[in-house]
């Protein structure tokens, strides 16, 4: 199944990119993802970020679907 993945600011410049569509298996959670991206790129490690999916701020244990959207949120503030 695919997954669009986001990311922005400091993210995508740890990831090189800011999007990417990823291959994953069937009941893949956003945890498991985020273990995988963290494998390849091993920089995640040291940023905190939040996850949503499609568009809403998601937990751990969220469980993605085919064609689902997930991005990697930077703290950012308003002003």
């Amino acid at each position: 199944m695919k997954i669009r993945l986001l990311y922005f600011g400091i993210i995508s410049e740890v990831m090189g990119e800011n999007t990417q569509t990823l291959d994953v298996k069937e009941q893949t959670n956003v945890a498991q993802l985020l273990d995988e991206l963290k494998s390849k790129h091993p920089a995640l490690k040291n940023h905190k970020f939040t996850i949503a999916v499609n568009k809403k701020i998601s937990e751990h244990e969220t469980i993605l679907n085919n064609e689902d959207e997930m991005a990697l949120l930077p703290p950012f503030s308003g002003g």
